[in-house]
């Protein structure tokens, strides 16, 4: 006995020199003939639209970095402060002795300080003042967009330590967000 796939092949074929019959036609008659039917159905199909649109990034905060072996007059450091164009539009300055910025009137405009314990919870915030950030914002047409990212992991120099803690904990995991300053500011 002749499969339905032999059959339906042999529609086709026999399409090709039936000239201007539909092919669909036929096929539903051959279909019919063994008690089949046709039927059309809509298949949604969903793709992936990639699009990409192209934003001018101001990082707000600047981190400086100085390892103490180029020098033996002056110490490794680490520093954050606010971006350079943050301290030219809202005319900000340094003062001696300190990385922090001021107002001309001689307020303090940002401060940066670290917390926690090296390896483990250290971590390095740099403030500025809610006042000028909004001011900057207005008048330059900004957002602020807060990116957070960061990970952890397990450090020690007792490897018999870091089997355990992998065996029960999830040994090193990034983290990811994004957070709109005024959205933020409402909570």
């Amino acid at each position: 006995m002749e499969s339905i796939s032999d059959r339906v092949a042999k529609v086709g074929q026999l399409t090709v020199a039936l000239g201007d019959v539909d092919p669909a036609e036929v096929i539903e008659a051959e279909l019919r003939e063994w008690g089949l039917e046709m039927k059309m159905c809509t298949v949604p199909v969903e793709r992936e639209v990639h699009e990409y649109e192209t934003f001018e990034v101001l990082i707000p905060v600047r981190e400086n970095n100085w390892e103490d072996y180029h020098s033996a007059i002056i110490p490794g450091r680490n520093v954050a402060s606010p971006a350079k164009e943050l301290a030219e539009h809202l005319d900000l300055c340094g003062q001696p002795q300190a990385f922090d910025l001021f107002e001309k009137t001689g307020r303090r405009a940002s401060i940066t300080f670290c917390h926690g314990e090296a390896w483990h919870t250290f971590q390095t915030l740099t403030y500025l003042r809610q006042d000028l950030v909004e001011r900057f914002l207005v008048e330059t047409n900004s957002e602020l967009i807060w990116a957070i990212w960061g990970e952890r992991e397990f450090f020690s120099n007792d490897m018999a330590k870091c089997d355990a803690f992998a065996e029960e904990h999830v040994y090193r995991k990034v983290f990811q967000d994004t957070k709109v300053y005024g959205k933020v500011k409402e909570c």
